[in-house]
C-alpha cells in the first residue's frame, strides 16, 4: 500500500474557470482515506457491524496550484498521527499535477459508538490495520483534537 492515487477528474468537478472545485479536494481525500481504511480491514460496513465509525473534527486545505482537466494528477495520504489508545487519528492528502504540489488537506478524526453517539476507541485487534496505512515523516503519537 503506497497511498498514492491517480485522479480522474469529471465535468462536475470543474468550476467555471476549468480548474478543480475547492469541494472536489475534500470529496476526493474523504474518498481514498475511506478507501485505505477498508484496504486494512476496517471498511464502514466491518465497523459499523462492530458499532462504531469514524467522525471527522477538523479539516482544512491550503491550495497553492490549480488543477485542470487536462492535467495528470493524482492524490497522496499517510497517517500524520495516531494516539496510543488508537482513539484519535489524522491524515494529510497532497495533490499533485505531476510533480508540481498542488495542494494539502489535513483531518482530524475519532472513532464514535454508533450506539451510544459518544466518543470510543477501537479494540486492540485493530492496531496492526493502522500499522498498514503510509506514515509521514512527522508522524506523532500526539494529535491536535
Amino acid at each position: 500500500m503506497n497511498g498514492i492515487k491517480p485522479i480522474d477528474l469529471r465535468w462536475s468537478d470543474l468550476d467555471p474557470v476549468g480548474h478543480m472545485k475547492h469541494s472536489v479536494y475534500y470529496d476526493l481525500a474523504a474518498s481514498q482515506r475511506i478507501g485505505l481504511l477498508h484496504e486494512v480491514g476496517l471498511g464502514i460496513q466491518e465497523l459499523a457491524a462492530m458499532g462504531f465509525g469514524p467522525v471527522l473534527f477538523k479539516e482544512v486545505c491550503t491550495f497553492r496550484r490549480e488543477i485542470r482537466s487536462s492535467d495528470q494528477a493524482h492524490i497522496t495520504a499517510q497517517l500524520i498521527g495516531l494516539s496510543d489508545d488508537l482513539g484519535r487519528f489524522a491524515f494529510r492528502h497532497e495533490f499533485f499535477k505531476g510533480e508540481v504540489f498542488c495542494a494539502r488537506l489535513e483531518v482530524s478524526c475519532a472513532w464514535i459508538d454508533l450506539r451510544k453517539r459518544k466518543l470510543t476507541t477501537p479494540p486492540e485487534k485493530y492496531r496492526p490495520a493502522f500499522d498498514q496505512i503510509p506514515r509521514s515523516d512527522d508522524f506523532s503519537s500526539q494529535t491536535d483534537i
